[in-house]
């Protein structure tokens, strides 16, 4: 089985690809994709630039295993972090209403009652949120690995 390390989290090539390092090479030894290091807007899979993304996504085979002193699942918290910021967008950009949103998402996280993962959560989006205010650019990259 041919597979790629992307973050801690291994994905299953399509049959006749291979990676090195990074990269994805088809049967021919052709590259073919480019990992950049993000994710795509309303997307949950790495952002990869390639010739055929849409006709053989990467298939995920294994979550993140735990890798912090608060004892939050990495993996959990990320996809987490990203369908929230997927809330608080509209159309790309910061939604107008997005504090009353992370208000509501507060709350949602004291009924939850993980106080650690709530932590982890909101100051990872805390953190891209202030950088995309400053730059207009979503750095995923914020949220953690």
């Amino acid at each position: 089985m041919n597979e790629i390390t992307i973050r801690k989290v291994r994905y299953q090539l399509p049959e006749g690809f291979t990676s090195v390092g990074r990269d994805i090479y088809d049967e021919t030894g052709r590259i073919c994709s480019l990992f950049l290091g993000g994710y795509r807007v309303g997307d949950d899979r790495p952002y990869v630039m390639t010739f055929w993304q849409q006709s053989h996504p990467l298939r995920r085979i294994e979550p993140v295993e735990v890798s912090n002193d608060s004892g939050v699942n990495n993996a959990y918290a990320w996809e987490l972090s990203m369908k929230l910021l997927k809330m608080l967008m509209d159309g790309g950009k910061l939604a107008e209403d997005y504090e009353e949103k992370l208000k509501i998402v507060d709350s949602e996280f004291e009924k939850f009652g993980d106080e650690a993962l709530k932590v982890h959560v909101l100051s990872r989006i805390d953190a891209v949120i202030k950088e995309y205010k400053k730059s207009r650019v979503w750095d995923y990259t914020l949220l953690g690995k």
